[in-house]
């Protein structure tokens, strides 16, 4: 891919052939042929809601096929504080889903998720 940092935020570029298998023959119709992710870190003493935290928004948006089925995924992850820092420091990741192939077995339907969980490394 191609990545493009800019102050405290990065733009990425992801061009991606889907396989061709006879058993999902369309996937890419939902997939799209690549994905386009926003990064954004504010300052280290930016506030959020969580008081004193920092963290990092991501969007991904998939592009390239014929039809156009949209789909967004937007993650916020934050620092734990006093449990270290560093590239391998936890953090703690909220994750939001809405439109299609967020998984194989139901990739042509419509879903949307909340996810919450661990982050370990960039």
């Amino acid at each position: 891919g191609t990545r493009s940092r800019r102050g405290d935020g990065f733009i990425a570029l992801e061009a991606s052939v889907p396989w061709d298998k006879p058993d999902n023959p369309d996937i890419a119709e939902y997939t799209g042929y690549g994905r386009l992710e926003l990064y954004w870190r504010p300052a280290r003493g930016a506030r959020w809601p969580v008081p004193g935290r920092h963290g990092a928004l991501a969007v991904r948006i998939p592009w390239g096929a014929r039809t156009f089925f949209p789909s967004v995924e937007a993650t916020w992850a934050f620092g734990l504080g006093e449990w270290g820092e560093g590239w391998l420091a936890p953090r703690l990741a909220v994750q939001y889903f809405e439109g299609f192939a967020q998984n194989l077995l139901d990739y042509r339907e419509r879903s949307s998720s909340w996810r919450i969980g661990l982050v370990f490394g960039e």
